[in-house]
């Protein structure tokens, strides 16, 4: 707090009591906010921050995080950071994603290329696991990947585990578990949660961003309809297979 203060005093700036707290309360650094980068006051870029965090459903500590991230992926681009423009994005994490799958795209093609590859069962099992899996309500659904590549992304997006090794795609192409996609259906294309199941709709994990589980009473309501649905699908499976 007394380096913000300070700071705040040296450039003749104003901060609110709020951002005081906010900067008290979670140990917020000057170096966090990238103030001395952007040209930005204290109290914009803690602003800033702050509803970036909302909007994400991200802590405070990923979202400072992603942001240097951003600024520095639009400083290698030859954007000027001082421009609001761009310091003040408020679809920075879009692009910070964007961004990321550019300067990674040629790595990331030719492994999805591989994993589609030595994985093509995955593909090959689509419209069954679609038809066993899917699920929806009125404000989400549950979707299969269509070939091994939607996994890898996933996870690359997510900045989980599920896409970084051959783990989770040999379970899925041996049929010990599966991985799904949880989505809001105002975000379609946006990844919100990813599921490990079992094919009788037990669930072993599931994990947003980071591995975070924002607003979890409502996801875990909407799993547990969708668990008791595949149950119904895995008994009347059973059934026609007598």
């Amino acid at each position: 707090v007394l380096e913000v203060l300070q700071w705040v005093q040296y450039h003749d700036e104003k901060i609110s009591d709020e951002s005081l707290i906010l900067v008290r309360d979670y140990g917020i650094k000057l170096e966090y906010l990238q103030v001395d980068r952007t040209k930005l006051t204290v109290e914009r870029a803690l602003n800033l921050i702050n509803s970036q965090a909302q909007k994400m459903e991200m802590t405070l500590r990923d979202t400072w995080g992603a942001y240097k991230d951003y600024l520095d992926m639009a400083e290698r681009r030859g954007m000027d950071i001082t421009d609001e423009i761009v310091c003040k994005n408020n679809r920075m994490m879009e692009y910070h994603d964007r961004y990321l799958e550019e300067e990674n795209r040629k790595q990331n093609q030719k492994r999805d290329a591989e994993e589609d590859k030595k994985f093509k069962k995955i593909e090959e099992d689509y419209k069954k696991n679609e038809r066993h899996f899917e699920f929806e309500t009125e404000d989400y659904f549950i979707r299969a990947p269509r070939r091994a590549s939607d996994i890898t992304k996933e996870g690359r997006f997510q900045h989980h585990c599920v896409g970084a090794s051959d783990n989770y795609l040999s379970k899925m192409s041996k049929g010990t578990s599966y991985i799904l996609f949880l989505r809001k259906k105002a975000m379609p294309e946006s990844p919100y949660y990813t599921l490990e199941v079992k094919y009788d709709g037990n669930i072993l994990q599931k994990r947003s961003m980071y591995n975070r589980q924002p607003n979890i009473e409502m996801i875990n309501e909407v799993l547990n309809m969708w668990t008791k649905e595949i149950e119904k699908r895995c008994l009347m499976e059973q059934q026609a297979a007598v």
